[in-house]
Formats: C-alpha cells, sequence, structure tokens
C-alpha cells in the first residue's frame, strides 16, 4: 500500500488513493443516510428498499475503493439484520428467508463492489495512459521541431551553396 501511496504522490496523483479516514468514513456516513432512507421506505416497499444500501455501496466503490465498498456491505447487512428483521433489535436469523435475503444482499454487494473496483482500476490505468501519451507527444513534438529546424538550416545552407 505504502509503494501504490509513494507511486501516486510521485505521479501527481493524490486523488488515486484514498486516505484513510475517507476511505473508512465514506462507508459509515452512506450507510447511515441510506439507513435514514429505508428507514422511510421499509414501511412501504419492505425488502425491496434495501437496496437504497446497495447505492451506497457503489458510491463507496466509485470513490474510496474495494475495502470502502466492502465496510459498506458489511455494515448494510449488520444493519438490515439488527433494524428491520425479526426479531428487531438483535442480530438473530429465525426464518430461512431472511437469511436468504442476507446472503443475496451480500452477494449482489460483494458483485457491485467487485465490479466497480475493476471499473476504478480501469479508469486510471486509462488516466496514466493518457498521461504517458501526452507525455510522449510533447517529445515528439520537439523533436519534430528540432528536426525542421535542421532540415530548414541544410536547405538554406544548400542553397547557400548554390547561389555561388
Amino acid at each position: 500500500m505504502r509503494d501504490k501511496v509513494a507511486r501516486a504522490a510521485r505521479e501527481g496523483n493524490t486523488h488515486a488513493v484514498p486516505q484513510a479516514p475517507w476511505r473508512y468514513g465514506l462507508p459509515m456516513v452512506a450507510v447511515a443516510v441510506a439507513f435514514a432512507l429505508v428507514r422511510v421506505l421499509h414501511p412501504v416497499l419492505d425488502a425491496a428498499a434495501y437496496m437504497v444500501f446497495l447505492a451506497a455501496v457503489m458510491v463507496c466503490a466509485v470513490f474510496a475503493g474495494l475495502r470502502a465498498a466492502l465496510v459498506a456491505t458489511g455494515l448494510a447487512v449488520l444493519a438490515i439484520d439488527f433494524f428491520f428483521l425479526v426479531p428487531i433489535h438483535s442480530l438473530a436469523l429465525l426464518a430461512r428467508t431472511d437469511a436468504l435475503v442476507l446472503l443475496v444482499f451480500g452477494g449482489v454487494g460483494l458483485l457491485t463492489s467487485a465490479l466497480a473496483e475493476y471499473l476504478r482500476r480501469g479508469r486510471q490505468r486509462s488516466e496514466e495512459d493518457a498521461r504517458r501519451a501526452a507525455g510522449l507527444a510533447e517529445h515528439f513534438q520537439r523533436e519534430a521541431d528540432e528536426l525542421t529546424r535542421d532540415v530548414d538550416a541544410m536547405d538554406a545552407l544548400l542553397k547557400g551553396r548554390r547561389g555561388r
């Protein structure tokens, strides 16, 4: 991890590696916001309201990375179990369907986290490639300018010799 931070700092890419408070604070805030929304929506939508927690997982995956998304998934599973499944305010699971709901939610959360991280890393690679390409373009432009000057100088020299 230190190598990743050092490389990002050398390249001036400080947003590539979120700092620990952001990386682990974001899941708590995102899940808390999702919890407030689910609390309102749950009486109307029942288990479908849990999908709001997936938005929190996705936000964490995109902006803070895989670990933050996994933390958000775990927090969401705990929140669903503790606050919405019977018995309320307990982590006990009385019905197999409740266990299945948590298992499916956790699986979808893991898959969402992994896919978002894959896309995030692809974006970072693309940004690095674009920076490298821009550097190469500048280098080749300087080389082309230098060659143009050399050709112009040779042309002037040859014209001077022909004029004698």
